[in-house]
């Protein structure tokens, strides 16, 4: 029988959407993963839906104590580590966890190889941030970021062990079969109502700056160009937004539809959708948004962007415009929107490949795997 190695990951709490990465590393035959996180969100995630481990013996839930809604101390972590008698951890890092850098130099006292995981560096700015964030990482063993500009940027400001790119997914497999079930119509709902319309999926804060679609919108509609868009979504800047729709005389034409969970009405506004627009940085919704082979539209600031927009290559699967710029936010989806239908189809086939090869929780356990073995 072969022994499997053990190890621990390390999270301040576990969003719904890392359920299909959890069950990869959970259905790995070579290691042996255990899980530890809270269920105390911080106030910024106090609508965020978390996983649900369905009293899986493998996950322990610890004390979160939150500092300013920024700063964390978790307790009990040396408890499981001690345990199970882990091989190697692997921690969401963040410096601002501040138990979490105690726990490294245990683990590093103890001869337990530490991992990290985590967004590295996203730009080059000489903040304190980046600084406590560079020092921080030193403590690991290497680690996985979420995008090859992250692990660049480290490894030109100095860091000397090793990196991998570890993406990030979804659900692909539900989401396909979903995908193909509606387009068999076992699914099928009407959205005719809505359309020709844009789509746009997350939470409604300040920072995605959908307000810029709304005068994208109302500029094309000066040039009788008459589209409407879809908002999947709620959060504490919904109000304001309603009232700009409603100030710009666009109310007509955006629909806020609230949070939605429900994996068969996503596929079917996403897969009627003309586009995905996303104003603000995206993260996750560029992965939903191509593997219904949607092309997705966003800003050009790297710098601000997630690391999820790798995903994105300007006009094979999507587009970029100018950030902070209305008009040539209109000038894309106006281009966009006259394709003909086999440069559309053609740019559709490229989003679901670029998703399959990269974004999914088998590509993430293969990395990992990578990782550990090292």
């Amino acid at each position: 029988m072969v022994v499997k190695e053990k190890v621990l990951v390390v999270y301040p709490f576990y969003a719904h959407y890392r359920g299909p990465i959890i069950n990869s590393l959970l259905n790995n035959d070579k290691y042996e993963y255990y899980f530890i996180g809270g269920n105390a969100t911080p106030k910024r995630y106090s609508s965020l839906k978390l996983h649900d481990f369905n009293n899986d013996a493998r996950f322990n839930i610890v004390e979160n104590l939150w500092l300013f809604n920024y700063f964390l101390i978790q307790f009990s972590v040396l408890k499981y580590i001690n345990k199970y008698n882990v091989d190697k951890v692997i921690f969401l890092a963040d410096w601002k966890y501040i138990s979490y850098w105690f726990y490294v130099l245990y683990c590093r006292y103890r001869g337990i190889k530490c991992f990290f995981w985590s967004h590295g560096l996203l730009n080059e700015k000489r903040t304190v941030n980046n600084f406590l964030k560079f020092q921080f990482h030193k403590l690991f063993n290497g680690g996985a970021v979420y995008s090859m500009r992250s692990k660049k940027i480290m490894l030109k400001l100095g860091y000397t062990k090793k990196i991998w790119v570890v993406n990030n997914s979804l659900d692909f497999c539900k989401q396909k079969d979903t995908l193909n079930n509606t387009l068999n119509s076992k699914n099928l709902k009407d959205t005719s109502k809505y359309k020709p319309y844009i789509i746009f999926t997350g939470r409604l804060i300040k920072e995605r700056n959908l307000e810029l679609l709304f005068e994208a919108l109302k500029h094309l509609k000066a040039l009788n160009v008459h589209l409407n868009v879809v908002i999947l979504g709620s959060g504490p800047h919904e109000d304001n937004l309603k009232n700009y729709s409603k100030d710009l005389g666009i109310m007509d034409n955006t629909f806020f539809k609230g949070s939605c969970y429900d994996e068969n009405l996503l596929c079917n506004f996403f897969i009627n959708s003309e586009m995905c627009v996303f104003p603000g940085p995206i993260g996750l919704s560029i992965i939903h948004s191509m593997t219904y082979g949607v092309p997705v539209i966003t800003n050009d600031n790297l710098d601000l962007q997630k690391p999820e927009i790798e995903a994105l290559k300007d006009g094979y699967n999507g587009f970029l415009f100018k950030d902070g710029d209305y008009k040539d936010l209109s000038r894309v989806i106006f281009e966009f929107y006259n394709l003909n239908q086999e440069e559309k189809k053609k740019m559709k086939h490229n989003c679901q490949v670029t998703i399959e090869h990269n974004y999914t929780p088998e590509f993430q356990r293969s990395v990992f795997n990578q990782m550990l073995n090292s």
